[in-house]
């Protein structure tokens, strides 16, 4: 459905002519985006997961010091949401 509204607009038919497309324009137009830079989408979702895993690590390492983490089997996870607890 959503190929198919894009192709429309790209005639320069509306897609709410007929039956195609209920969204609202905004996504539309959010589609037409990702459509067109998947890439660079692909390679900003990439980035931003880095850095999240680099924040988690980073905390992960405030929390367990280093003689305990070579001891032991921690969770990190676990470990990050039982911080404030």
């Amino acid at each position: 459905m959503i190929v198919e509204c894009l192709a429309l607009l790209d005639m320069g038919v509306s897609p709410y002519a007929g039956n195609v497309f209920h969204e609202t324009p905004l996504i539309i137009y959010f589609f037409h985006f990702v459509n067109a830079y998947t890439e660079i989408v692909f390679m900003m979702a990439n980035a931003l997961t880095a850095v999240a895993l680099y924040i988690a690590v980073k905390e992960y390492n405030k929390i367990v010091p280093l003689h305990a983490r070579s001891h032991t089997q921690h969770r990190p996870l676990l470990i990050l949401l039982c911080r404030d607890v």
